[in-house]
């Protein structure tokens, strides 16, 4: 028998004890008898295994696919994975390039790094293409056709001054699209997305978006009457889906009050004023922690000039992505699919160093690195 290791081992366990003694002891007004405590333990021990067994259980839950709380088709409906002739009728084909496009394209190719790049940014659309496909169904009923999509993700603070400029344009943009309320179902309000300065306000199918905070993100794309819209969106899980949530919402669900049309309607139109708020308040606040980093960087550069060079390192990997696909989007003077049609947004001036005297500077459809 090894003494040592099982002297150690009482020794440790008699300072844990007396730790958590003293804790609790701390926690009771005139202190806490060892008998007392005693009685606390198991009691304690139930606790914790609740709520580690509830965070196994919401571990799970957050695992599968938001998609699994779309509904089965309501009666007279049917239900279908998505076709091409469903991409073709909601214009959810990908984006086909222009001349332009194409022979930029080329010409970017023949370098092996960008090459690898936009090989990458093609593989990225892909995939996402695919899991937008495996997210999605779409609904029929005679000629109304509704394609409902559910998605899952914890949102990503992005780090360092280029992750704080996406963010402010981001949050510019965002600010930008037109929205009108649809309707509040279920608890969860749902706006009419109109696309850049209502560039898709007389598109032949309608976009409905609707979130639970910004995890969970509900979307629809519709030829259909509004009457039949609602259908389909009353008939999701939200109870499902609000339990994928880290701290479930409120009044979501069998939890929210019914109200009516013209209830939902009023309710919807104020949530799009306070989103649009929030966006605009995002981007100062955001542009505020970027001039301050500025600041900071250009004070520490003046006394160590090496210390620009770690700043930029810290730069979060998927952000750097984003950004340069975007520059490439502003070069090719495209998009995605959601704004090639649409007029483009002029995002305030903004610079971004990166290393040494190198900067890129984007001013909206074009950029330059010097």
């Amino acid at each position: 028998m090894n003494y040592f290791a099982l002297g150690f081992g009482v020794i440790a366990a008699t300072a844990v004890a007396g730790l958590d003694y003293a804790t609790q002891a701390r926690q009771i007004p005139g202190g806490l008898s060892v008998v007392a405590y005693v009685q606390t333990i198991p009691a304690r021990f139930n606790v914790a295994q609740d709520e580690t067994r509830a965070a196994e259980e919401k571990a799970a839950r957050q695992a599968q696919p938001a998609s699994i709380h779309l509904p089965e088709p309501p009666a007279g409906w049917t239900r279908r994975a998505l076709t091409d002739a469903d991409r073709a009728l909601l214009d959810l084909l990908p984006p086909q390039p222009s001349a332009r496009e194409k022979a930029l394209t080329a010409e970017l190719k023949e370098s092996t790094v960008a090459g690898a790049l936009l090989d990458l940014d093609a593989r990225k659309a892909e995939a996402a293409r695919a899991e937008r496909d495996a997210q999605t169904w779409v609904y029929q009923k005679g000629e109304d056709i509704v394609a409902l999509r559910a998605s899952y993700s914890r949102t990503r603070t992005p780090r360092g001054m280029q992750g704080l400029a996406i963010e402010i344009s981001d949050n510019n943009v965002a600010a930008m699209v037109g929205r009108e309320g649809f309707a509040v179902i279920q608890g969860v309000a749902y706006s009419r997305n109109l696309g850049l300065l209502g560039a898709r306000a007389e598109a032949p199918y309608r976009e409905f978006n609707g979130s639970l905070r910004d995890e969970v993100k509900i979307l629809a794309r519709a030829r259909a009457s509004d009457a039949a819209v609602r259908e389909i969106l009353a008939a999701i899980d939200y109870d499902g889906l609000n339990a994928m949530l880290d701290t479930p919402l409120d009044n979501v669900g069998s939890n929210a009050p019914v109200l009516s049309v013209e209830e939902q309607k009023r309710l919807a139109d104020a949530e799009v004023n306070i989103r649009r708020d929030r966006h605009l308040a995002a981007a100062r606040a955001a542009e505020d922690r970027l001039k301050g980093k500025a600041d900071a960087a250009q004070e520490e550069v003046a006394t160590d000039p090496a210390a620009e060079t770690a700043e930029h390192a810290e730069t979060d990997d998927a952000a750097e992505d984003s950004f340069f696909s975007r520059i490439f989007a502003k070069l090719t003077g495209g998009g995605d699919s959601s704004t090639d049609t649409e007029k483009r947004y002029e995002p305030k001036r903004f610079s971004v160093s990166t290393k040494g005297n190198c900067k890129i500077v984007a001013t909206g459809k074009t950029c330059s690195v010097k």
